[in-house]
């Protein structure tokens, strides 16, 4: 699984876990986070659908897991990172500061790519 997860193979890295699910088998964390690694920017939903996945199946998941999801969706799905976030309040994730900075992160590069486009918007309400 872990030379998978160059983000030029994202479709073997999913690949393997959908068949480890068919073999009635269940990822680890390893093969979690190698597949969301796999999972670039351009094919984040596949990261966002292996981070479901883990939830079923992984009675703990980890704040890595969650920094991996993240980072494969980025900055421009800042959301679904939050939304991943409020997720979590029935999971035993302890957030750190590498979570948290990820985030401030994304929402800092996302403002000031489209605080023009949020001024003009205003400007019209106004």
């Amino acid at each position: 699984m872990m030379a998978a997860s160059s983000s030029a193979q994202w479709r073997q890295a999913l690949g393997t876990l959908r068949a480890l699910h068919q073999f009635r088998e269940t990822p680890d964390e390893r093969s979690y986070s190698a597949a969301m690694a796999a999972c670039s920017a351009e094919r984040w939903p596949g990261a966002l659908a292996a981070w479901s996945s883990s939830r079923d199946d992984l009675s703990d998941q980890d704040v890595v897991l969650l920094g991996v999801a993240m980072t494969s969706c980025g900055a421009n799905r800042w959301v679904h990172c939050l939304q991943m976030l409020e997720n979590l309040s029935d999971c035993q994730v302890q957030l750190n500061v590498v979570v948290f900075s990820t985030l401030i992160s994304f929402l800092r590069s996302w403002t000031a790519a489209n605080w023009s486009n949020m001024v003009t918007a205003s400007n019209h309400l106004s």
